[in-house]
């Protein structure tokens, strides 16, 4: 798995490349969370939220549609909604 972050003023934006599945992601989220931030998913392929919804990632990592979704959960203070 490959990490690539860029930070922007009030948030980090973390592009990963890789095998990322239901044994993979906690590893991911424990190296994220040690730097105190969440993860959300920001995937706009019908095909890959499916993918995430039936290996039921979307339980472990809240999906965005874009960007701007994303940010607007971080600022809300919730999660992003699954869909």
């Amino acid at each position: 798995m490959t990490i690539r972050a860029r930070r922007e003023p009030g948030y980090v934006i973390v592009t990963v490349a890789g095998e990322i599945d239901i044994a993979t992601v906690d590893r991911l989220r424990e190296r994220l969370a040690a730097h105190g931030v969440s993860l959300h998913v920001v995937c706009a392929r019908p095909q890959t939220r499916r993918l995430f919804r039936v290996t039921g990632l979307d339980r472990q990592v809240p999906l965005a549609r874009n960007l701007a979704e994303a940010l607007h959960a971080l600022d809300d203070g919730r999660e992003a909604r699954p869909s």
